[in-house]
Formats: C-alpha cells, sequence, structure tokens
C-alpha cells in the first residue's frame, strides 16, 4: 500500500498576532475523517515558523535566517521524509516568507516533493506564486524561470486538499512537466453543510503545547461566511466565495467542540477566541445554542474559560448581551465609525437606495448608544473597532466620528465622560481584493503610497500598507495625527473614569507605530514634513 508524508507549515508574518489559527486543523480532520476512501496512507507533521525560535524573516537577518531554516528542516527531513508540503499562506503578511521557504525546500532539501500553497493571498493574487511574479529578493538566489509551487488552492482548504491526496494515491493527480511550467489552480471547493465536517481534533498541534500555555488561547470557527459588504473587507468583492456564502454548525456541534476543547487536558487556557465573522448570525440558532448552554452551566458543567467572539450591531439583541455577561463570553464589534458620512462611504450598512442606507445608518448609531448603556449597567466587556484611515475619510468625517464620543450635548456630558467605552483603535490596511483598494481612488482621490506593498521584502513592510492618503485633501500624517489627537482626548476622559481596558502600555504601543509610520513616510515619500503631535 502507497505511503505518503504531508507536512503543514505556517510561516513567518510581519504583522499581526502570533495565535495558532485551526486552519489546518480543519484541513487534516477532514482529510483523517475520509482516510477510509483513500487507497494508501499517510502520515502528518504541523510546523509553525513563528514559533520555532527562527530568527525574524527580515533583510538583516537573511543570511542567518536561511542557516537557521536549514538546519530545521534538514533535522525534520532526517526523521520525517515528507512528500507533500502545505503552506498556508493565510494574509499578504505572510507572503514574503511563504515565497522564501517554498524555493528554499524546492532547491536544498526535497526537490521532488509536491508543494501546495492556499489562503486569504493565494486566493486573490495567484499570479504571486507563479514564475516570474515573486519579489525582487528571489531572484537574487534562486532562478526566475521557475515556481516552486505545484499547486495552488483557491478559497476552502478541506475538500480541494482532500481530492489532491486522493489523485495522488490513486495515480490521477495532474502534475506539472517542469518547474518552469505554471502551478496548477485547485478549486474552489466549498463545503456546503459545516454539521458535515469532522468534530475538531487539535492532536497536530500538540507539539506546540508550551505555545498554548503561553498564549493561553485557542481558535475555534462556528460558522464561516458574512452578509455584509464592508468595502475594506474581502468580502466586498468576488474572490472568495467562502467568505460570501453563510454557513453555520448546528449549536448541538458547536457546544461538543467547546467540550473537547475542555476535555483536552494539554490545552492549558483561559481563552477560546471565535473567529466568526459574525457569532452565529442566525436568531434561532443563537437562541438555541444559549439554551443548550444553560444546561451545561445548571448542571455545574460550564467552561473554565473565556468564550470571545465578534457581533454586528444589527444582529446583537439586548438578550444576547444578558447571556455574554451570563457565560463568561467577550464581546468585539465592528463599529468603524461613528460618522453618518464615512458609514455610507464604506458601504457598512446594507440597503439598495440612499434613503433606505441613511435611515440604516441613524439606527445603526442609536443601537450603538443602547449597547453602550445596556453594557455598562450589566457590567459586560464590550470593545468596539474604530478604523482610522479608511479610504473615503477626510477632516469631516474624522471630527464627527470623535465628536459622537467627547462632544458635550445640551444638558448632557460627553458619552466619553458617562460611560465606559472600550475602543480598539485601528489603522486602515492596503489590502487588496476589497473595493476600498481597488476603487479608493477613483471614489474619493485616495493614494495608496505602495502598491503590491507584500512584495516588499522590508523590516517595516506592514507599516507600508499602513501610508494611504485616504482622501482626495486628507494626506496620510494629518490624517494619522488628527485620529491621535482625539484618541488622547478619548483617553483622558476614560481614564478619569478609572476604565481598566485603557493602558498606559496601549497608548505607548500606538505612539511608537504612528512615529514609525511617520519616519517611514517622510523617508520615503514627502520632503520637509512637519513631525505630528503624537
Amino acid at each position: 500500500m502507497m505511503k505518503l508524508r504531508i507536512l503543514y507549515i505556517y510561516p513567518f508574518e510581519t504583522y499581526g498576532f502570533p495565535g495558532i489559527i485551526s486552519s489546518f486543523i480543519r484541513i487534516s480532520n477532514y482529510l483523517n475523517s475520509r482516510k477510509h476512501l483513500l487507497n494508501g496512507t499517510f502520515q502528518e507533521e504541523y510546523l509553525d515558523l513563528r514559533h520555532e525560535g527562527l530568527l525574524k524573516f527580515i533583510p538583516e537577518n537573511l543570511v542567518n535566517y536561511r542557516l537557521e531554516l536549514k538546519n530545521l528542516l534538514t533535522n525534520l527531513f532526517y526523521r520525517f521524509k515528507f512528500d507533500i508540503v502545505a503552506i498556508s499562506c493565510y494574509s499578504s503578511f505572510c507572503y514574503v516568507n511563504t515565497v522564501e521557504v517554498a524555493h528554499f525546500i524546492k532547491k536544498y532539501i526535497n526537490p521532488s516533493c509536491l508543494i501546495v500553497v492556499g489562503g486569504t493571498h493565494a486566493t486573490i493574487c495567484p499570479d504571486d506564486f507563479q514564475s516570474g511574479g515573486f519579489p525582487e529578493f528571489i531572484y537574487e538566489t534562486y532562478s526566475e524561470k521557475i515556481t516552486p509551487f505545484d499547486y495552488i488552492i483557491k478559497d476552502e482548504g478541506e475538500l480541494p486538499f482532500f481530492n489532491l491526496i486522493k489523485d495522488y494515491f490513486n495515480n490521477t493527480l495532474k502534475i506539472r512537466n517542469s518547474v518552469k511550467d505554471n502551478s496548477i489552480i485547485l478549486g474552489p471547493e466549498l463545503i456546503r453543510d459545516l454539521n458535515k465536517i469532522p468534530l475538531i481534533n487539535f492532536e497536530l498541534y500538540k507539539k506546540y503545547e508550551e505555545i498554548f500555555a503561553e498564549q493561553k488561547k485557542v481558535h475555534l470557527d462556528f460558522s464561516r461566511g458574512c452578509p455584509f459588504r464592508c468595502k475594506f473587507c474581502p468580502n466586498s468583492t468576488n474572490f472568495i466565495k467562502g467568505y460570501r456564502m453563510v454557513r453555520v454548525k448546528s449549536a448541538r456541534k458547536c457546544i461538543e467542540e467547546l467540550k473537547i476543547i475542555k476535555n483536552t487536558k494539554w490545552l492549558n487556557i483561559e481563552e477560546v477566541v471565535i473567529s466568526d465573522m459574525i457569532f452565529l448570525p442566525q436568531k434561532a440558532l443563537r437562541k438555541e445554542f444559549f439554551k443548550r448552554l444553560e444546561k451545561i452551566y445548571k448542571l455545574g458543567e460550564g467552561f473554565p474559560f473565556q468564550i470571545t467572539i465578534d457581533d454586528r450591531m444589527e444582529t446583537c439583541r439586548r438578550e444576547d448581551l444578558k447571556h455574554y455577561k451570563k457565560f463568561n463570553m467577550y464581546l468585539n464589534i465592528g463599529l468603524e465609525s461613528c460618522s453618518k458620512i464615512l458609514l455610507y462611504r464604506i458601504n457598512k450598512i446594507l440597503g439598495k437606495s440612499p434613503k433606505y442606507i441613511i435611515k440604516g445608518i441613524n439606527k445603526y448609531l442609536k443601537k450603538f448608544k443602547k449597547i453602550i448603556k445596556r453594557a455598562n449597567r450589566l457590567d459586560l466587556p464590550v470593545s468596539y473597532y474604530i478604523l482610522a484611515g479608511v479610504p473615503g475619510s477626510n477632516e469631516e468625517t474624522i471630527r464627527e466620528n470623535w465628536e459622537f464620543f467627547l462632544k458635550k450635548r445640551k444638558f448632557r456630558k460627553p458619552l466619553a465622560k458617562k460611560y465606559n467605552i472600550n475602543l480598539r483603535f485601528n489603522k486602515y490596511l492596503a489590502l487588496i481584493g476589497t473595493k476600498s483598494y481597488k476603487n479608493g481612488e477613483r471614489e474619493f482621490g485616495a493614494k495608496i503610497y505602495h502598491k503590491g506593498w507584500w512584495k516588499l521584502f522590508d523590516k517595516h513592510q506592514a507599516y507600508h500598507s499602513m501610508i494611504i492618503d485616504p482622501s482626495k485633501n486628507q494626506k496620510f500624517i494629518n490624517s494619522l495625527a488628527l485620529n491621535f489627537k482625539y484618541y488622547k482626548e478619548m483617553i483622558k476622559l476614560q481614564s478619569k473614569k478609572r476604565n481598566p481596558f485603557y493602558s498606559l502600555y496601549k497608548f505607548l504601543l500606538i505612539k511608537k507605530e504612528n512615529l514609525v509610520n511617520y519616519d517611514l513616510y517622510k523617508k520615503l515619500f514627502i520632503k520637509n514634513v512637519a513631525k505630528p503631535k503624537v
């Protein structure tokens, strides 16, 4: 019987928290659940390059990084001679390392192995993985005429990867004639019913037990897809069909997976992050989930961890807030802005006519005030994401946004003086595959200073994705300074209320990021620019 060894790799990424996500677990679990349909056996190994003690993948470290990578992969190949390598280019921030690692494996470790790449960036930009399309630094070491990627999986990975393995065993797999040929594109193939995927099993990740213990969290998904079309999100375009098709698991299956985490003794965690775009978006399903939780807690068998979820203003109901409090759930809401003008421009509210959308925006902001008040009464921790610098914003929208929190109204205190309001201050990232990236210049006169920033091999790569003039009359540096000025006012008011969400550490982190943004902007694009008051 044919045997196969599969190596899954999560690469280094230049931005974001290095949490261990569940994408490869789902692919592995699905493959194992259908192994009886395969004409062979397989073994699996997982390698997370963010947690192997390697140097950061930046130009200054390149020589030593490659030496460390060679040592790591050579030792692994000695005991586990992999035939297939699957790499997750989960986001554009993984791209440069994905390309480096694939070339390195093909040239120095196992030239005969098959390399598969998937993830969001591979789905949106498959040409970035073909010969001639790689970053310039790659061609200083590797041939410009080849691509190490044999296959590109677009969209979700479970079905395409299973079919690839099945075809491998059946000798029906389409193979490139040489590495000079283009990669073969697979998919998309979506799982229509999430209840047909197996219950989660974290065994593939057990080697990183200490990392889980250090981070104290694990990621889990209850649903896939989102019905909304915000312009700054990849769901605003048609590249990723899996984002546009809403599918949910049964409440029973969601509870069973939480129990699995609870009963997996080596998972020493304090938080389960539900990675859904919207937590159980169907009202009836959410209601059933809470009923099942109620029964569990009445039996004294609750969960020893916090459950963190993302919700929308439109789908968050009064009874939901009570349940979130009761069952130790932390709520995040993608507020983005309190500017009516900007909410319209970024398509935050769905609607067929301007009149309907404007009405929806007014309801949206009224609902936000109600949630603030109820969350404060319940002492429920809620965070609201605020997005700064998105195409379409200008001085007017920035002022309108922050006045919502800071302006004193007739006979009323400012909201920020009266209530605890936890704002997660995020800068807009120029993510390809979004309408904001594609149409921001035409619609608003926005300027992305470095299109294709993900191909930069630079220690500040992530900051290049933030350097954007959000509109014709709003330069990046002015947007940066003005938003930060208002954010400081917000912190002052909230500090007087002793809101524990805000801390000196968070403030200094944002300040440091702003200064890096400013220095990079000045160095690369503008001469004699006045330093912002950050």
